[in-house]
């Protein structure tokens, strides 16, 4: 655990400073080894490889790594790798193969990359990254609790490079990154969306982008103030390893689209001081199935499952009391055991419980 905090400690203290390379030197101290590095390649095998380098110990070795084609020298498939789950060389390779292998005898051996571990996550639909870190033959191979500390490291680091990505290597890239609508958005106005956020705003009129300046506003003032309260909780994030901070805003019902959406926004956090920037997220949620699923964990009834469903889409108590020709006493006294069995405080508490469900 002192391991993990050093390393959260330097990420915090490195990442605002644009300090990448020096941080590989902090993880080289902490966890003991000889060589860090963090990249990120683009995927699925058929897309033409594009690797960006975002820290390592040897910048220059690790561009010669891509640039002379010794990244393609691979011992597995990628395929092979299993879910993303931080793993050691010894786990997939033969190390006396190893040994013996160009990708060793050409590059790793001048650096001192015998004993590998790799963390590897996805920062998009389209992008993997990798973690990684080695010693020397002469070094023991990574165990166990070395092997969780990267994992988690990799976690925390992530939303770093996601920002880094979408930020410094141009926003311009969502686009191709994203089907769903996305937009990276500061203070009121748009630094850059995609194509599929510029239809949402024409179709839906709840998201406005005017001018040349691509001033972004909300016509709807609850959803509006929804979205200053939401942005308030962002201000100061509580850190969670295992996930980049979020919140998430139910959209109103829309004749545009069928179905239920929701607002989802993610602080972007980097290295060129871009703190202030959001990246928004428009996506659909299936909240039938979702209210589905809390409903069998806490054994709501039928009629609990229902006006719960209801409460989903964005009716007020009384509006469910009208459209199901009930009471809205009797409305109000099912939405409280809703409550009580679900544990929630309040209905806006239920209803991002739900919201975590769907995704």
């Amino acid at each position: 655990m002192e391991r993990l905090e050093k390393a959260f400690d330097a990420i915090d203290a490195r990442i605002p400073a644009n300090e990448w390379d020096e941080l590989a030197h902090d993880f080289v101290s902490i966890l003991n080894c000889d060589f860090a590095t963090c990249y990120t390649v683009r995927i699925p095998a058929q897309v033409p490889r594009q690797s960006t380098i975002h820290l390592a110990t040897d910048r220059t070795a690790m561009e010669r790594y891509f640039g002379d084609g010794i990244y393609q020298l691979q011992l597995v498939d990628e395929d092979e790798i299993p879910g993303f789950a931080p793993f050691r060389c010894s786990d997939l390779v033969d190390m006396s193969m190893y040994r013996e292998h160009p990708l060793y005898t050409r590059w790793g051996q001048d650096i001192g990359f015998f004993h590998i571990a790799f963390a590897c996550l996805l920062v998009s639909p389209v992008e993997l990254m990798v973690l990684g870190i080695s010693r020397s033959e002469d070094g023991e191979d990574f165990e166990g609790d070395e092997i969780t500390c990267l994992g988690l490291m990799a976690r925390y680091l992530r939303r770093f490079i996601q920002a880094k990505s979408v930020v410094l290597d141009g926003s311009s890239n969502l686009a191709e990154q994203f089907d769903m609508p996305v937009a990276v958005v500061e203070g009121e106005r748009v630094i850059s969306s995609n194509g599929a956020f510029n239809d949402w705003c024409r179709q839906t009129d709840m998201i406005e982008v005017t001018g040349s300046e691509q001033f972004l506003s909300l016509s709807d003032e609850s959803l509006a103030h929804q979205v200053e309260q939401q942005l308030k909780h962002l201000s100061h994030p509580a850190v969670d390893p295992a996930a980049p901070p979020k919140v998430q805003v139910s959209l109103p019902p829309s004749d545009a689209h069928e179905g239920h959406f929701a607002l989802q926004i993610m602080p972007l956090v980097s290295g060129d001081g871009a703190s202030k920037r959001f990246i928004w997220f428009v996506h659909q949620v299936n909240t039938a199935e979702s209210v589905a699923g809390i409903g069998a964990k806490i054994g709501l009834t039928t009629t609990e499952i229902e006006i719960f469903t209801l409460l989903s889409r964005g009716l007020s108590a009384r509006a469910i009391a009208d459209t199901t020709n009930r009471s809205y006493a009797t409305v109000r006294w099912h939405i409280q055991n809703i409550l009580t069995k679900s544990g929630a405080a309040s209905q806006k508490e239920l209803l991002y419980k739900l919201f975590n469900e769907a995704n």
